[in-house]
């Protein structure tokens, strides 16, 4: 079954999506679009002419659509595959090696024209849906793809960026709201084949954090020294890994003369003295706790 898209979408710009017709003109099988020209071109000037449908050159990679696209054309057409990188790896249009695909339909011998011939196509309708070997310089007409990925929403508490038709190559970003942080990809890529590259993330509520845990102990027991304390960052998926604002740990200075040789009588005076600047520093750091609650 094959449909071909109308010309409403010339004036409404309204996507089929039950059929996969992309643009008009094209038709539908196994939800991708195709469209015969008959226009002579070398393979780079058919590339850059399908890519202008946001499509590629045709890439049939199985039975049933090798026959469906040879049944288009009425002559010589080019295919979406070839070893011009590197010899007898044969690279699809859309980044994929042909093995990949499992499928393949060389005609006898074929392909057979080393580093000359470079490019797939389809021979002469009196020879079937086969594959042969040309120059890529040689003038034929081609066939292109196109398909349309689905919409994609907006993840619950974010937002979806694009100023795209969800073609071939197109992008799709997207962000959290405030207070949320994503999981997944924050952007998509649209395939050749009408699939995204990835799902749409989610975003869930940033972390939060723990109570603060108990001071440590005085890291000087014969003067000057420093304490700390530290706290959890606590998430609702737990492969976040924590994503809270502010420091997990923080540090004061103290005093303690417990071990001098004196017992402190040395140090009286400094005791006395730093309690101010103990509390101030104490009183600084409970502002920046408050600060990332």
């Amino acid at each position: 079954m094959f449909h071909i898209c109308g010309t409403e979408f010339i004036v409404s710009k309204i996507l089929d999506l039950t059929t996969g017709c992309p643009i008009a003109d094209y038709v539908s099988f196994d939800g991708v679009g195709y469209k015969d020209y008959h226009s002579l071109m070398t393979y780079n000037e058919a590339r850059e002419r399908c890519a202008v449908d946001g499509g590629l050159l045709a890439m049939p990679k199985d039975s049933a659509t090798n026959t469906f696209l040879s049944g288009l054309r009425n002559d010589r057409r080019w295919l979406g595959f070839t070893d011009v990188i590197s010899e007898n790896q044969w690279m699809l249009e859309d980044g994929r090696t042909l093995t990949s695909s499992v499928y393949s339909n060389w005609g006898p011998s074929e392909p057979d024209g080393g580093v000359i011939e470079n490019c797939a196509s389809y021979p002469g309708t009196q020879y079937g849906s086969v594959w042969i070997d040309i120059e890529c310089s040689r003038e034929i007409g081609f066939i292109c793809q196109a398909a349309q990925c689905p919409s994609l929403a907006a993840p619950t508490n974010g937002n979806v960026t694009s100023v795209s038709l969800y073609m071939y190559l197109d992008e799709v970003r997207f962000s959290c709201d405030v207070g949320y942080v994503m999981s997944g990809s924050s952007t998509v890529t649209c395939q050749a084949d009408g699939t995204w590259t990835g799902d749409a993330p989610t975003c869930v509520v940033n972390g939060t954090w723990t109570q603060w845990g108990r001071w440590s102990g005085c890291d000087s027991q014969c003067g000057f020294g420093t304490k700390t304390r530290s706290r959890v960052c606590m998430t609702c998926l737990p492969e976040l890994y924590g994503s809270c604002p502010g420091q997990v740990q923080e540090t004061v200075l103290c005093y303690d003369t417990s071990r001098c040789y004196d017992g402190g009588a040395d140090g009286a005076n400094f005791k006395k003295n730093f309690t101010l600047l103990l509390q101030y520093t104490s009183h600084e750091w409970d502002s920046c706790q408050r600060n990332t609650e």
